[in-house]
């Protein structure tokens, strides 16, 4: 009998990291908190954009009851008019960009069978895929390793 190949240790080892289920489940709860706190801050910054478009907007009309009154000069009105035009457009468009990546981040949460759907799409990739993707897998799970011997490399004890 040959020995097993550097190689064939670290498949092994790397697919009993990924043979925990636990192991990927705390991946996706660490993932989804962190998706929370990114859309709790996206929800404020849509929220800010909101007061502050209808701000400007309330401002451009306020310039145009006083045009329209003749408490103010056309120039005056013109300019800052425009201005205020801008800053809503932009404003619309920050707004839409906001809108559009919530929209996206939107995620649902993973069931069991999808849990274990990505465990065996992983363990599969870990067994017969290439060795840049196997060492990307690693590294995505994997923050530090030990090293024993030259053949012989292990994730740090927790």
């Amino acid at each position: 009998m040959t020995p097993p190949t550097s190689r064939g240790r670290r498949v092994r080892g790397t697919r009993h990291l990924y043979a925990d289920p636990d192991l990927i489940g705390r991946a996706i709860a660490t993932k989804a908190r962190d998706t929370l706190s990114a859309a709790r801050l996206q929800r404020d910054e849509i929220a800010a954009s909101e007061a502050e478009l209808k701000r400007s907007e309330a401002a451009i009309e306020r310039y145009m009851h006083a045009f329209e009154s003749g408490s103010v000069t056309e120039d005056m009105f013109g300019t800052r008019v425009r201005s205020l035009g801008n800053k809503v457009r932009a404003l619309r468009a920050r707004h839409a960009e906001l809108s559009d990546a919530a929209e996206e981040a939107n995620l649902k949460p993973r069931t069991a069978a999808d849990i274990e759907a990505l465990r065996q799409l992983l363990e599969d990739e870990i067994e017969r895929g290439s060795e840049e993707h196997r060492k990307a897998i690693v590294q995505a799970f994997v923050s530090d390793l030990v090293v024993k011997e030259r053949d012989t490399i292990d994730p740090p004890s927790t």
